[in-house]
């Protein structure tokens, strides 16, 4: 064991050595490649960035083909009263089919004066129905083209309208209907942008670190949608983008990186222009430069490590092979040991046994233990005719503390757990085990109780004390109990002699009582 440390330290520093200068080689390439790291960052945000806004367009250029298709149905282009009830159906089963009832709020038939004929759920069509004010309208733009009436070209388009009392806009997807009148009207989806964000596009996935953030935003900075409420705000957001410059990328119609630094932070932002049904949005995907640089330099600096993994192969082959040294050694050393306890033992079997005197016998057996374990006293307690525990023998320092003869059951129950089980019993905190019964004056702190055997029946207990907490090691427990058999064997010789001894004098005295 000695030997064995100094060099598992040795081994160890040498690893450690290694992989510090891996690490210095790492930090020195991670400087310098730091710049084309944040290069390569922004080309997979702007990647990012543009596969998003590619997916939003083509979700909403198939919103505008599923109501178009909606206000080609025969039930959409009539106007009867009698014939709401199979539209608003018509309506209905086409918003479970596509499953719309999380994203679109309503769908409206307008006449081609901008007035409400009916409308899905049931809720908005009372409104209609009870006359009272509906909560939108068809935009003014687009009423000043089919107020006179006839066929009238107009394209699928989103519209930003604010009803009255309320500071948020709404967004309404409004495709033609050519009614049988003759007329162009409206049908019309209400649609619930962070629901589609969220839900149906799943925009969520895409911020996938600490610092992420995604935006949308419409063309007039009005905020939409955005995938976390905490880190950067939107007000952060519009500091370093005014809506101008926000327009002028919609203008360029070009994905773009721009570097900015909010309240000190430098982040990155990859800002993609989305162009659907007529309307324009903002997609922004923003991360700190910190954190974006670790996820990709990850990856370069994987480069760097490959170079010196045969210098990571030979420390390991160099430590796995110190250490099937030292187990080898310590294999051979515990051999050694074995054989030197076994050689200890048959002495110890040999001195208890060269005396069959019962009282010699108890005394070899603490003298013998002492050679093998050091202790601080030890003691051998015996059961009486009475059942109680009397002390056979002591040694050691504490022969004051240790003036009673005999326990009661109470008194010494650990001792009465040992005999009980059979079992060594090890204690090796005496102040916080309550089968210990300190006797006043005692300073043991810890206790092996070993069970003596007679004829396979435990007629006793061989005491080891301690002066400190932990005093015996598993090895001095091994050894202990090795030794217990031992003695146990030497005490019932020494029993089975004295028992011969006792019957012998009886005889005598026998003999003697019939000769007078």
């Amino acid at each position: 064991m000695e030997r064995r440390f100094p060099i598992s330290i040795l081994a160890g520093l040498g690893v450690v050595l290694i992989v510090a200068l891996i690490g210095v080689v790492t930090l020195f390439a991670s400087s310098v490649i730091g710049r084309t790291v944040l290069d390569q960052f922004k080309v997979q945000q702007l990647q990012i960035s543009t596969s998003v806004a590619q997916q939003t367009e083509a979700y909403f250029n198939s919103l505008s083909f599923e109501i178009i298709s909606l206000a080609s149905s025969p039930e959409i282009q009539g106007i009867g009263t009698s014939q709401t009830p199979q539209a608003i159906a018509a309506i209905e089963a086409n918003i479970e089919r596509a499953e719309r009832q999380n994203t679109i709020n309503s769908v409206t038939r307008y006449d081609f004066r901008g007035r409400p004929r009916y409308a899905w759920p049931s809720q908005y069509n009372d409104l209609i129905e009870q006359g009272e004010t509906y909560p939108f309208t068809i935009p003014p733009e687009l009423l000043e083209l089919t107020t006179e009436g006839g066929v009238i070209e107009l394209p699928t388009q989103i519209y930003r309208v604010i009803r009255s009392g309320q500071a948020r806009p709404d967004y309404l997807l409004i495709t033609p209907v050519e009614a049988r009148t003759g007329n162009t009207e409206y049908l019309v989806y209400e649609l619930d942008l962070d629901a589609i964000f969220s839900q149906d596009l799943s925009l969520d996935g895409f911020v996938d670190s600490e610092s992420g953030q995604l935006w949308i935003l419409d063309n007039e900075g009005t905020l939409l949608y955005q995938a976390r409420t905490e880190g950067e705000t939107i007000s952060d957001v519009r500091e370093a983008f005014p809506v101008t410059r926000l327009q002028n990328i919609l203008a360029d119609g070009e994905s773009v990186s721009r570097t900015y630094s909010p309240r000190g932070t430098e982040r990155i932002a990859a800002i993609a222009p989305v162009q659907v049904s007529g309307y324009s949005f903002i997609l922004m995907l923003s991360q700190d430069t910190d954190e974006a640089s670790n996820l990709v330099a990850g990856d370069i600096q994987l480069i760097s490590v490959m170079a010196i993994v045969t210098s990571i192969l030979i420390a390991i082959l160099v430590f796995f092979g110190v250490r099937r040294l030292v187990r080898e050694t310590s294999r051979r050393r515990a051999e050694a040991s074995a054989q030197r306890t076994a050689r200890a033992l048959l002495e110890v079997s040999r001195a208890l046994n060269s005396s069959l005197d019962l009282q010699t016998v108890l005394d070899r057996i603490l003298s013998e233990l002492q050679k093998l374990i050091p202790f601080y006293s030890a003691s051998i307690l015996l059961l009486n005719d009475r059942g109680l525990l009397e002390v056979a023998t002591h040694r050691g320092d504490d022969a004051e503390a240790h003036a009673q003869t005999t326990f009661l059951a109470t008194e010494a129950r650990a001792a009465r757990e040992v005999i009980a089980r059979g079992h060594p019993v090890i204690i090796q905190d005496t102040a916080n085990d309550e089968r210990w019964t300190p006797l006043p004056g005692s300073d043991i702190q810890s206790w092996m109780g070993l069970p003596l055997r007679v004829f396979e029946r435990s007629v006793g207990v061989l005491n080891v004390n301690g002066r400190t907490m932990d005093a015996f090691t598993s090895q001095d427990i091994e050894l202990a109990e090795a030794f217990s058999d031992q003695a146990s064997v030497a005490l019932q010789n020494a029993r089975l002699h004295d028992m011969e001894v006792k019957r012998i004098e009886q005889e005598l005295t026998v003999a003697r009582g019939i000769q007078t």
